[in-house]
């Protein structure tokens, strides 16, 4: 069965790779929503960015646990963890 996490991995992977590459070259992140905005910086443990958009990186994974169905932060949490694996 794949998740609503599973079907946005690929797209917050090529996100992040793609804002990991404007970072190197000082270049702004594209508009993307905040949730994508959140997602991307937890992923790279961009802490300027979370607190830049007025969140904790405990608060964004709150946040972003519902926008990816996990019921529980630390399934949240590893989740991303293992997605950051990847990058």
């Amino acid at each position: 069965m794949t998740t609503a996490a599973d079907r946005r991995a690929p797209d917050m992977l090529a996100k992040a790779q793609l804002a990991s590459t404007c970072n190197e070259l000082g270049e702004p992140w594209p508009a993307w929503s905040t949730g994508d905005q959140l997602a991307v910086a937890v992923l790279l443990h961009d802490t300027d960015t979370i607190v830049g958009l007025d969140y904790t990186e405990h608060d964004a994974l709150q946040r972003l646990r519902r926008t990816y169905g996990f019921h529980q932060l630390n399934t949240a949490t590893q989740w991303f963890a293992d997605l950051r694996a990847r990058l």
